[in-house]
């Protein structure tokens, strides 16, 4: 087995002076009340205290709680009116951050009731403030640079993160002390092959969705049996046979697997044997043998095998009892005949065979 990667210690939530927070002043000179629609207070521009002020006084005289408020930051918006802002809104739910160049996390911490906190395009490189976020349940921080993830490692709470194409340059380990976490997203996430190694510390951690990496090993797969769903596109893989010790796994997708000079082919598809509880196998646009196998995967319901890079003999089909549905789109299909017409096969003009 590989060795195992040890979590580090979550980090404690630094002190946070409110008060600080809410005199902060924007230097801006174009600065602009926000704006407020369904619940949502939006910031397009800078706003001074007294700005802010005016709108949360329109919020509550609106008849919502400061607990319903969702703020969402544009960019041009500065560190001063996003401290005040959170000051003013500490119990907001929701909290989106949009191309906004923020010079520090620390108001973050004063979001103790957040569910959902959504950054793009936004810098990270100090999460303790994070460690404050305790009721925090959905995490997105795509386009980001990511040099720390230590403060959220004691988030009890958190069931969700998604890091769809930001650079993460330091290890997953810290998110093994989230004991809720269920779902990471590492799709077109940017770093050293190394650095994925260590999510083999994610014990609790049930749906690993990634693609488009400089990942090339599934060993760390060796320490997660808990997975029940995984998603690799178009990586350089050196072995699939690690999935093999995935006794859980419910949901598989191989996308864009095809042996060109982006991404490995899966090859003898004899990895899945073990896995059992398949329901969803998803293998479009990629290459692969021994089909035969699918054929043992019993409580498979739905199986996508388009634009398979190679002719595909469906003949194992008639051993699946629990196929609902087919897709072959785009694909060569061998022993078409044999297909149950319980199965529903979607097609098209691309299709071949049937």
């Amino acid at each position: 087995l590989p060795a195992e990667p040890v979590a580090a210690a979550p980090a404690a939530a630094p002190a946070v002076d409110a008060a600080a927070f809410a005199a902060q002043g924007t230097t801006a000179t174009d600065t602009a009340v926000p704006a407020i629609s369904s619940g949502i207070v939006k910031f397009t521009k800078p706003a001074t205290p007294a700005q802010i002020k005016e709108a949360k006084d329109v919020f509550v005289a609106g008849g919502r709680e400061i607990s319903e408020a969702g703020l969402d930051f544009e960019k041009g918006v500065d560190d001063a009116t996003v401290a005040a802002a959170i000051a003013a809104f500490p119990e907001a739910w929701s909290v989106t951050v949009k191309d906004a160049r923020l010079s520090t996390m620390a108001p973050f911490a004063l979001l103790g009731e957040a569910k959902r906190i959504s950054f793009s395009h936004v810098p990270c490189a100090d999460a303790k403030p994070f460690a404050g976020c305790a009721n925090l349940m959905s995490l997105e921080m795509k386009y980001c640079d990511i040099s720390d993830l230590s403060g959220f490692g004691g988030l009890q709470s958190l069931e969700r993160i998604n890091l769809y194409g930001s650079k993460v340059t330091c290890s997953f380990a810290p998110l093994a002390g989230c004991s809720s976490l269920e779902t990471i997203d590492f799709y077109a996430v940017k770093g050293p092959k190394e650095t994925y190694d260590s999510l083999g510390a994610l014990k609790q951690v049930k749906e690993f969705k990634g693609g488009l990496t400089k990942m090339t090993s599934l060993k760390w797969l060796l320490t997660c049996p808990q997975t029940e769903v995984l998603e690799v596109f178009s990586e350089n893989i050196d072995d699939f046979s690690p999935i093999s010790s995935l006794p859980n796994l419910v949901r598989f997708r191989g996308w864009k697997m095809d042996g060109g000079s982006m991404a490995s082919a899966l090859g003898d598809l004899s990895f899945l044997s073990p896995c059992k509880k398949l329901q969803k196998l998803e293998l479009p646009g990629s290459a692969y043998s021994n089909t035969a196998v699918i054929g043992t995967l019993t409580e498979l319901e739905e199986l996508d095998i388009s634009s398979a890079a190679q002719p595909v003999d469906v003949s194992f089909v008639a051993s699946l009892p629990k196929l609902t549905r087919l897709t072959v789109r785009g694909t060569e299909v061998v022993n078409g005949a044999s297909i149950p017409a319980s199965v529903k096969i979607s097609k098209d003009n691309k299709t071949k065979g049937l």
